[in-house]
């Protein structure tokens, strides 16, 4: 929870910072509105479950590759044509796969277990507050360069539905909601294939952690490493 309010306060900030940018920047600038598709590869990692008293760990859960789909808006500032800022919407499904025999451990217990499929439904709203780009290929059709290799980093806040099957039963099918703040941070390579359209290549990470409340009671916790591959078009305005 803590560690939830110092992102925020950090975000807070950065957004003020953005407001603050002059607005002849922005109405000079140029926008951008990018569509994108791809593949989302979360790491392994351990799966908590807290009961009243004591805390079950399942080691080295694995996660489903899932596919991702998105947008984005965003802005190359006027006077700083290598700077920018954006708002990144996505979403993808890191369901922890059922059949798994996984190594548990508690207070006073060391065992293995099979644990059945937890459905996983992410959706990202991503804060792009600092976007660099390196203008190539530049002429007067392209002042700001055909080819364009970009990075970009911010917050960025996760909604993340986790629904059991039989883990945690009775009763079957639980499932719940837990918004969370944590980090997005990528580098992309953009060709413009007219001054108005572009294609773009990127990988991103993204990282963040979830809480979800059972009957039980039973609380829920995972950790989300993900490396996403992702190909979209961008369109400029």
């Amino acid at each position: 929870m803590i560690y939830n309010v110092q992102m925020l306060i950090r975000l807070v900030c950065l957004l003020t910072v953005i407001a603050m940018v002059p607005r002849r920047d922005l109405v000079n600038a140029e926008w951008y509105a990018d569509i994108y598709g791809g593949g989302s590869f979360t790491t392994r990692h351990n799966v908590e479950s807290a009961l009243p008293g004591f805390t079950v760990t399942a080691h080295d859960a694995k996660f489903d590759t899932s596919g991702i789909v998105g947008g984005r808006v965003g802005v190359w500032f006027d006077r700083i044509p290598w700077l920018g800022a954006g708002l990144d919407v996505f979403h993808f499904q890191p369901t922890i796969g059922g059949g798994q025999t996984l190594e548990i451990t508690a207070p006073g217990l060391n065992g293995t277990t099979t644990i059945q499929t937890i459905n996983v439904s992410v959706l990202g709203l991503g804060f792009d507050v600092l976007r660099l780009r390196l203008p190539l290929l530049q002429g007067d059709v392209y002042p700001a360069g055909r080819l364009q290799p970009y990075a970009t980093a911010g917050p960025a806040l996760f909604w993340t539905r986790a629904k059991d099957t039989t883990n945690l039963a009775p009763p079957a099918n639980q499932s719940d909601t837990d918004m969370s703040v944590g980090l997005k941070v990528g580098a992309g390579l953009s060709y413009q294939v007219t001054p108005l359209l572009g294609l773009f290549g990127e990988y991103r990470f993204t990282h963040f952690e979830a809480q979800h409340e059972f009957t039980g009671p039973v609380q829920l916790s995972e950790t989300f490493n993900t490396h996403h591959v992702i190909g979209g078009l961008s369109f400029r305005f």
